[in-house]
């Protein structure tokens, strides 16, 4: 089970194929983070112990680890939002009212409501849970229920409590033909501010962060969290004097207000996030599986046609046409040689029917065979895991046929042959 609710409590815990993530309303009404870490399957080992305030110095909202700490009261550290509202009033006081839950095929999804308790300002706090990919993702949901405007001058997505100090924060920096410089900072008391005002993630900084205790691909304590937007973005890493690491990312406040009308609501953008005790390896492994079947579109993906290379700040449409069709015609002669070397030995491991395309995976010096308006005249029994051994192309009305000799994964001999307007060949 991905959500665990102690309703006598108010506590809360998220659980990933070997994570857990854990927090809960404490007794001045604040969401407050517990523990996020390796997995732990006893609910009962999480309590919310009282706060007290100890002086004027520790009042208890900079003690409290809030999950998302808002503008106003005796709170020194970030904060995720700032609303200013019709009055000119700009502090914030929230007060819990409730929690959903919600479940489809791919995710659960906690969602902790909270309200301000002068104005008619609601806040949904959201959690989704990959439990297979051990991510979670995080995002709020401004809504405004009163029937003036309120103005946002700061949203942060939210804030993430890492039980650790001296940590390492990675990120990339870069410039151009200089794209992409990895680079390691030691967290030290203060604060690191990232960011980007160019209006997309450019290759200035990217909106994701990694703190880490001195790890490598295998071994170490790994916390991550990447920002899904390409606009302005700021994040915000701070070492406590209270022994931890606060991180949080959102909406740069540059340039930034949003006039949220009466009936209205606002989503922040989402940040992907997770904990890994073996190092870079398993946070690699996690994202890209997630990127690979949330993310990336499915089939052939679009050419993005780039000018730069060959005209530089040159740029016309004849030129560019000249230069898109001599390349057409290049990938489609390349597409129809017949050449037994460059598809002899590949194995079939893919198969892909749409209206217009058929497209054939390959393992091998080839790996894609993507046939254009296609039709399929003959096909020898099953083609998944066998071994290409030669082809024949015979030109036909409108285009081509292909004739393939296959070795079938049970040793037998197969044809498979193909009509196509045209062929072209992925290396």
């Amino acid at each position: 089970m991905g959500i665990v609710v102690n309703d006598s409590q108010n506590l809360f815990m998220l659980q990933t194929r070997s994570n857990s993530y854990a927090f809960g309303i404490d007794n001045q009404g604040l969401v407050r983070h517990l523990y996020w870490g390796s997995r732990i399957n006893a609910m009962e080992d999480f309590e919310m112990p009282e706060l007290a305030e100890v002086s004027t110095n520790d009042p208890v909202y900079e003690i409290t680890k809030e999950e998302f700490p808002v503008y106003g009261g005796l709170r020194y550290k970030e904060h995720c939002l700032k609303v200013t509202f019709a009055d000119g009033t700009r502090d914030v006081a929230y007060e819990y009212v409730n929690y959903e839950i919600q479940k489809n095929e791919q995710c659960e999804e906690l969602v902790i409501i909270l309200k301000d308790k002068h104005y008619a300002l609601v806040m949904e706090l959201h959690y989704k849970i990959y439990e297979a990919y051990d991510l979670m993702e995080r995002f709020v949901v401004l809504k405004n229920e009163s029937t003036e405007v309120m103005q946002i001058e700061k949203l942060h997505s939210g804030q993430f409590h890492v039980p650790y100090e001296g940590l390492n924060f990675r990120n990339v920096h870069g410039h151009w033909g200089a794209e992409q410089q990895k680079f390691v900072q030691k967290v030290d008391y203060g604060k690191i501010i990232f960011e980007n005002r160019r209006g997309i993630s450019s290759h200035n900084h990217n909106p994701y962060f990694i703190l880490d205790q001195d790890a490598t691909e295998t071994t170490g304590n790994v916390y991550f969290g990447a920002l899904r937007m390409t606009g302005n973005f700021s994040g915000a890493v701070e070492q406590t004097q209270y022994g931890e690491t606060l991180v949080q990312m959102g909406i740069n406040t540059h340039d930034f207000t949003w006039d949220l009308k009466p009936g209205e609501s606002f989503a922040s953008p989402e940040i992907l996030c997770g904990y890994s005790a073996d190092g870079f390896q398993t946070m690699s492994h996690n994202l890209h599986q997630f990127a690979n079947d949330f993310l990336l579109r499915e089939g052939l993906r679009p050419v993005l046609y780039n000018s730069w290379e060959a005209t530089g700040f040159d740029v016309t449409v004849q030129e560019q046409k000249k230069l898109a069709d001599a390349k057409e015609a290049e990938y489609a002669a390349d597409s129809t040689k017949e050449s037994s070397e460059t598809f002899a030995g590949c194995e079939l491991t893919g198969v892909e029917m749409k209206e217009t395309t058929l497209t054939l995976t390959l393992k091998g010096n080839v790996k894609k065979a993507v046939f254009k308006n296609y039709k399929i005249l003959k096909q020898e029994g099953y083609l998944l895991g066998a071994k290409w051994l030669k082809e024949e192309a015979y030109a036909a009305e409108g285009g081509k046929e292909y004739h393939i000799l296959l070795r079938k994964s049970n040793g037998t001999l197969g044809y498979l042959t193909i009509f196509a307007e045209q062929l072209t060949i992925l290396k």
